[in-house]
């Protein structure tokens, strides 16, 4: 039997990458509570538990919008981040690590996907690769479930 794709709990969320090049890599990092993902021009597939783009990186789009599908679908508590994003900074004509990330993670407040956040971790982030800090000076607004990049 067919999954309805509509009848699947879900949540959405978008990159906003301004004017740098970025990559990103998305990733269900709760084995209790697993997420699937589906980015543009993907069909709905529950197994694709971790997937990655660029933004910005040799004419690539500027804005992702990422679906979200959480298998659980109900709310996390503080110690559950099923979604774990890092954002990594690149050249913009070949695409080269430049050592700065962002390493945000997301939980939801509500059922069935209701309550998309996320929060940046600064420990896990880098700067000119040391751990500690965040590289990129993203904004997160959580009422627009919108990440904007520099």
């Amino acid at each position: 039997m067919k999954e309805n794709i509509m009848s699947v709990p879900s949540a959405s969320f978008q990159i906003n990458g301004s004017r740098g090049s970025y990559t990103f890599q998305i990733l269900s990092c709760n084995p209790q509570q697993p997420v699937s993902f589906m980015l543009p021009n993907q069909k709905y597939d529950p197994s694709r538990l971790q997937d990655s783009g660029d933004i910005g990186v040799m004419g690539s789009i500027r804005i992702i919008n990422v679906t979200t599908f959480p298998r659980i679908a109900i709310p996390t508590t503080w110690n559950q981040n099923p979604i774990k994003l890092v954002i990594s900074t690149v050249t913009t004509g070949e695409g080269d690590y430049t050592g700065n990330s962002a390493v945000l993670y997301g939980y939801y407040l509500g059922y069935g996907g209701d309550g998309l956040g996320f929060y940046l971790n600064q420990e896990q982030s880098t700067t000119a690769g040391q751990y500690g800090r965040s590289g990129i000076d993203c904004g997160i607004n959580n009422s627009t479930r919108n990440i904007f990049l520099p």
